[in-house]
């Protein structure tokens, strides 16, 4: 059962005009203004963890004093060291997270965008902004984003009117309702249902799935779907999206590596004390990998509109060239000239475009386009 999303929450901005597909230069113009925000948040977010990094060292270097000299640990002066250097984490925390979700929407964006040239198609403006970490959408804007399927969406219905015996049901259902990117409430009349979330979280989740619950990433093409995507494309297109997309992936298996030592019960050798260090001050720049790819992804895009205009002309020469052809071939028959076999091209574009839409599902770009 599904039924509109409750919004006693929800703050959602009433549009002030319709939301349409979006031309290349508006496209161009909302990946600049949005490549300005997520930078300027990554620079805000490393200027915090620098002053963390200093506010701590105050905080511990005061406590050295403190002992050597004797002096009570409750001294008010000690009391704002540390004061200082909690409110300098929570916020560097803070600022952390806030820069990662612009630049995962900025990914988002940029891939959508680069999917959609590719494809000689234009994305939708709720689809390239549905990563907004700031605006929760309402159903129309919803309507526009992939799907949620089906057998999540019944597994989540039926756990939820099951009973809970104590057996973890209820948080399994939970989880699975908050990485579908759902939630549970009870419509007028108090039944239990499953409503689309149209919250930032939510949406999220339901983009990207595991890659946003597990690494808080968005779920990118892999280097194989980009062949097939672009493989008209010019090399050093390729070349650079797959160095970028790399990086992300190396810097996950560090990410693996670390919650792994993490959760290891025996004590760390000192290779893995070195070890975990080594591959955290890695997995510090995952957001900045993730902008560098971002960065290129949307580089791209008018190199690959270019190139797929051309595979959609060269297409159109060969359909007419084929069209002549079997125009010839029939006035041929009737004139008891005997029969042509005209042969009509099979490499016009068609297998490209075929390859490209097989892609747009794998990836979790079913966006609609107009």
């Amino acid at each position: 059962m599904q039924g509109p999303a409750p919004h006693d929450s929800q703050h959602i901005a009433e549009a002030p005009r319709v939301r349409a597909a979006l031309d290349p230069g508006a496209v161009d113009a909302l990946l600049g203004d949005l490549r300005s925000a997520a930078l300027a948040l990554v620079a805000e977010a490393e200027a915090e963890e620098q002053r963390e990094a200093e506010l701590h060292g105050v905080d511990e270097e005061l406590v050295v004093a403190q002992q050597a000299e004797g002096r009570s640990v409750y001294e008010p002066s000690a009391a704002l060291a540390s004061a200082r250097s909690g409110l300098a984490a929570r916020s560097a925390r803070r600022h952390q997270q806030t820069a990662r979700a612009f630049v995962a929407w900025w990914a988002d964006a940029a891939t959508v965008a680069l999917v959609t040239a590719a494809c000689q198609a234009s994305p939708h403006e709720f689809r390239i902004t549905a990563a907004n970490p700031e605006v929760a959408m309402d159903e129309e804007g919803l309507a526009h984003l992939p799907p949620v399927s089906d057998r999540s969406r019944q597994l989540i219905e039926l756990g939820a009117h099951m009973h809970d015996n104590g057996d973890g049901l209820r948080e399994m259902v939970t989880d699975l309702a908050v990485r579908t990117g759902v939630r549970i409430g009870r419509d007028a009349y108090g039944q239990v249902t499953v409503y689309e979330d149209g919250m930032p979280e939510a949406r999220r989740h339901r983009l990207w799935g595991d890659c946003w619950a597990d690494h808080q990433v968005p779920a990118l093409p892999t280097a194989e779907q980009l062949g097939i995507l672009l493989m008209d494309a010019p090399g050093d297109v390729l070349v650079r999206l797959h160095a970028a997309l790399d990086a992300i992936d190396a810097t996950l298996v560090a990410k693996t590596r670390t919650e792994r030592l993490a959760d290891k019960s025996d004590p760390w050798t000192p290779d893995e004390m070195i070890e975990y260090e080594t591959l955290c001050a890695e997995v510090s720049g995952l957001t900045r990998r993730l902008a560098e790819y971002a960065q290129v992804a949307m580089d791209s895009v008018p190199a690959v509109r270019t190139t797929a205009r051309q595979r959609g002309e060269r297409a159109e020469r060969a359909d007419g060239a084929g069209g002549g052809a079997r125009a010839l071939a029939r006035t041929r028959t009737e004139s008891g000239a005997g029969v042509a076999a005209a042969r009509t091209p099979t490499e016009s574009g068609a297998g490209a475009s075929a390859g490209a839409g097989a892609v747009v599902g794998a990836v979790g770009m079913e966006q609609r386009v107009e």
